[in-house]
């Protein structure tokens, strides 16, 4: 087929050389120091997962039990920042209800409380909300009081939120102990998972 030469051939070369010009000039603009921040849509956001759960809820553990026998301000700003939004003061009133004589002996210098987590179920999880139990070992003894060790499962409920997984509730529940019987012991300690953890 054969072709007629265009009546303007030097429009199609301007045109070409303004594309490249304006290519160059955003590549420069990009690059230079004064760049665009990128729009929130361009940044990945966080997304819920049973192990994001699994940790929140072992922060939860560390940051508002024994803080609120042992450091009342480092509690009421633990419970600031984990608690779900609209349930900050329910939060504080349940991991905070600990009896004034105990903290003010655990408050002393002398006193020891220590706990650890020993393993985790996940007794419900839909990615909007969930709920973990941490099975945990703390072991507490006032200045003047001898040693004691104490076995609870206590159970984190959370909604996931912009923030990431917050904590809504909570409860604890005596044992898996030691002194429970063997077989019972061995069936419940069967439900959790174990913890692996890395220096």
């Amino acid at each position: 087929m054969n072709r007629s030469r265009p009546r303007f051939p030097w429009v199609g070369v301007c045109v070409a050389v303004i594309v490249v010009a304006l290519l160059v000039a955003a590549g420069s603009a990009l690059s230079g120091p004064g760049s665009p921040e990128p729009s929130p849509l361009q940044i990945a956001q966080p997304q819920p997962s049973r192990s994001s759960a699994v940790q929140t809820a072992v922060d939860a553990l560390y940051e508002l039990t024994i803080p609120a026998l042992t450091d009342r301000a480092r509690f009421r700003t633990a419970v600031v920042r984990l608690a779900a939004p609209g349930a900050v003061e329910h939060v504080e009133a349940v991991f905070g209800a600990a009896d004034p004589q105990a903290v003010a002996d655990f408050s002393r210098a002398g006193a020891v409380v220590r706990g650890a987590p020993l393993g985790y179920r996940i007794d419900r999880y839909t990615g909007n909300s969930a709920s973990v139990a941490i099975w945990s070992v703390a072991i507490a003894a006032a200045s003047s009081d001898q040693a004691e060790s104490q076995w609870r499962t206590l159970v984190v409920d959370l909604a996931w939120t912009p923030a990431g997984w917050r904590v809504t509730n909570g409860a604890g529940v005596d044992g898996p102990a030691p002194s429970t019987p063997t077989r019972e012991l061995a069936a419940e300690a069967a439900g959790f998972r174990s913890f692996h953890h890395e220096p």
